[in-house]
């Protein structure tokens, strides 16, 4: 089954993706372990990458299993950045988000004169609002994708009226192959405000 079927799936018919996953031995937790650890590997390790590693190019197997297909486009980083992906993928890990976005902007090419505390605050709010919702069940994968709704929003606080050129490095994977659905806006937590309240509609806390 192509991962991209399987999503949908999920949301339409429940029910009949448990019993597939059953009857094949798929633990869609252990399957998105290995796909994580795929990718830091081919990453991290190897500094050679699938280029286009959407759902869409991501076959399901039995067993937990699965194969990549499409190696059309394949990629490497120069060394100082990857060196800086791999500090920012650790703080999200360690949710030190405060670090994270200072080390985010360090890989911008160039940052125009903007309140620095207003956007690193922003940005902030944005990193929770993502974490509220990977820690959900009910959101789509393109809700919960770091480079989904995440990164679209991260483009929007940075991207000013005025100078659209602030060069925010990460960019959110289109939606053409995926199945996915479009991009919600994330709202901004207000002081003492329960992180409940930022998760979208019919999608309830707990791990996903």
């Amino acid at each position: 089954m192509v991962m991209s079927d399987y999503l949908r799936m999920t949301q339409a018919d429940p029910d009949r993706v448990a019993r597939r996953c059953a009857e094949n031995n798929v633990s869609p937790r252990r399957v998105g372990q290995r796909l994580m650890f795929t990718f830091y590997r081919q990453l991290f390790e190897d500094n050679l990458f699938h280029g286009d590693l959407h759902p869409g190019n991501i076959i399901l197997l039995r067993d937990s299993r699965f194969a990549l297909i499409d190696f059309g486009t394949i990629g490497n980083l120069e060394r100082r950045f990857l060196q800086a992906y791999r500090d920012v993928a650790r703080a999200t890990a360690q949710k030190d988000y405060s670090k994270a976005v200072e080390l985010y902007l360090l890989m911008c090419d160039r940052i125009p004169a903007v309140d620095l505390a207003s956007l690193r605050a922003d940005m902030v709010e944005c990193y929770r609002a993502w974490e509220a919702r990977v820690n959900a069940y009910g959101t789509s994968y393109m809700d919960k994708a770091i480079s989904g709704a995440m990164a679209f929003k991260l483009q929007d606080i940075a991207a000013l009226p005025d100078q659209p050129e602030l060069a925010v490095s990460a960019r959110g994977t289109g939606d053409r192959h995926s199945g996915c659905e479009p991009q919600r806006p994330v709202k901004r937590r207000q002081p003492g405000q329960d992180p409940e309240a930022l998760l979208p509609a019919g999608a309830k806390a707990g791990r996903a």
